[in-house]
């Protein structure tokens, strides 16, 4: 299973972000490998915002997984999947 980024519950997905605001991504990804891995290539590009990294799965919270199901914004999905 490829992972589905989302930008969830935070300031950029509900369009309030403002100068320092962080980049909040949360993946439903299968492993933590997958994670490390997406977070070591974000950190190459060196951009000039930070960006904090979820697994969905792991997320031990009721009223954020709503939050994330309600206004989360798919940034990419793998093509053919569902």
């Amino acid at each position: 299973m490829m992972s589905r980024p989302r930008c969830w519950r935070g300031s950029r997905a509900l369009g309030q972000h403002r100068s320092g605001s962080v980049i909040d991504l949360c993946l439903e990804a299968p492993a933590l490998g997958e994670l490390l891995l997406l977070g070591a290539e974000l950190d190459d590009l060196l951009l000039p915002w930070r960006i904090d990294l979820q697994l969905q799965h792991l997320i031990d919270h009721p009223t954020l997984l709503e939050g994330i199901a309600r206004a989360g914004v798919v940034l990419w999905e793998q093509p053919g999947a569902s």
